[in-house]
């Protein structure tokens, strides 16, 4: 029996719908369907966490994947060969994140992740961060947004707007997502703590 959504994925679901509806840019979003507990159950095992924090309601909106210039990622429960960017394939190549407990959620459109921790807060929040998968495949580089559900609006907005820029330059990350500044991350030390500005 699929989950119900919870308030909280209501409230991101209509902010998204306004996001689409004022976008210049028509988006297809080819959005197969919402996420069902098989799905969510599944994710759970591989990754060995019964919190999926955010990610659950990100899951039971869209199980993915979105192809956009950064395509995020899918959590189907069937088998994924026929599915580009699913989370489990990707694990397959980067198995080290599972034992993390790192959830990829999008690619950047040059082979690097953005992942979503479930091992540890910082400071309260749970931020989702870049792996550049070219230096340290088990080292967070950056901290991209404060929480996921924010992530994946900033990443859809830029593809609706078409913007030329990074989304999440350290700029842009303060400006729409000024959260970040509370988070103390310092990745010389990652994955953990320090101080992040």
């Amino acid at each position: 029996m699929t989950k119900l959504i919870p308030e909280e994925a209501g409230n991101f679901l209509c902010e998204l719908h306004d996001l689409l509806d004022a976008a210049p840019k028509k988006l297809d979003l080819h959005v197969p369907t919402h996420g069902t507990q098989k799905d969510l159950d599944l994710v759970r095992t591989v990754i060995g966490s019964e919190e999926l924090y955010e990610l659950e309601i990100w899951i039971m909106i869209c199980r993915g994947p979105v192809l956009l210039r950064s395509p995020l990622v899918g959590f189907g429960w069937e088998n994924s060969k026929n599915e580009p960017f699913h989370y489990r394939d990707i694990l397959d190549g980067y198995p080290e994140w599972a034992t993390l407990k790192w959830v990829p959620i999008a690619n950047d459109g040059c082979g690097n992740y953005y992942v979503f921790p479930l091992t540890e807060s910082f400071q309260g929040l749970r931020p989702v961060f870049s792996v550049y998968v070219s230096e340290d495949t088990t080292k967070l580089a950056e901290v991209v947004a404060s929480n996921l559900l924010i992530f994946v609006k900033r990443l859809i907005a830029a593809e609706l707007y078409e913007e030329e820029e990074d989304p999440f330059t350290r700029e842009a990350i303060i400006q729409h997502d000024p959260a970040v500044l509370e988070i103390a991350f310092d990745a010389s030390e990652a994955p953990h703590p320090g101080v992040y500005h």
